[in-house]
């Protein structure tokens, strides 16, 4: 089975990468423990695979296209961005996109995501974030049923999303850096609410200090992208 080191430092056409990508999470989830390693993010492995790999595929899927075409080269490590993007093509010689741009990986984590995960795991079952709590006398996670007053929830991930964009936006990177943000949701969003959560976010960003932001959920439905031009404050 291959490994993360398949995938540091080496170029790979973008489509070859998220393809060998999916491959490696087929072949961890063929195994006795897959599944429960995967949900659990059980090593470094599948954390890196689910919070670094996953965004990134969402990224190079949504941008390759006739005309513009697209190497990786993720790195793995503690360095000023996650991954190095060459384009080429038709987009490229029109500078519409740049030759070369950086990746930057973020997550906006629901503080109950962990909980669920765990309690997916145990029981296969979870109503959803908000109503988890942890019983204290034997470590149990109890899911309750939550109701939303309005379009409370969306006011929740935009924070937290937000929150993420901010944080990172306090650090120097190189020109051309997307900042990638993988969110989880609080609950499953129809297209008008994504829209909406996106709209909100754009607002409350006092500024972006990045090539482009993209946006993904877990789930693997949305996605969406903020430019500095969007928010000319």
């Amino acid at each position: 089975m291959k490994d993360l080191s398949y995938f540091s430092g080496h170029h790979l056409d973008g489509l070859t990468f998220c393809k060998e990508v999916y491959a490696l999470f087929e072949e961890i989830r063929s195994t006795p423990d897959g599944v429960s390693n995967l949900r659990l993010k059980a090593s470094v492995l599948e954390k890196k695979l689910l919070e670094e790999l996953f965004p990134i595929c969402r990224y190079i899927q949504t941008k390759y296209k006739p005309g513009l075409y697209l190497t990786v080269q993720w790195i793995d490590g503690n360095q000023q961005f996650d991954a190095f993007v060459g384009a080429s093509g038709e987009s490229v010689k029109q500078f519409e996109s740049p030759a070369h741009s950086f990746l930057e990986v973020t997550s906006a984590v629901h503080p109950k995501e962990y909980l669920a995960r765990e309690r997916l795991h145990t029981h296969g079952l979870c109503y959803g974030y908000d109503g988890l709590k942890r019983i204290k006398g034997d470590r149990s996670i109890m899911s309750e049923v939550v109701s939303y007053s309005g379009l409370s929830f969306i006011n929740d991930d935009a924070e937290r999303i937000v929150d993420a964009i901010n944080k990172k936006g306090k650090i120097n990177y190189p020109d051309n850096t997307t900042l990638i943000v993988q969110s989880s949701l609080s609950t499953i969003y129809s297209l008008d609410e994504w829209r909406r959560l996106v709209d909100l976010v754009r607002s409350k960003v006092k500024s972006i200090p990045f090539f482009e932001i993209f946006i993904c959920e877990t789930g693997g439905r949305f996605t969406d992208s903020l430019y500095p031009y969007d928010n000319p404050q």
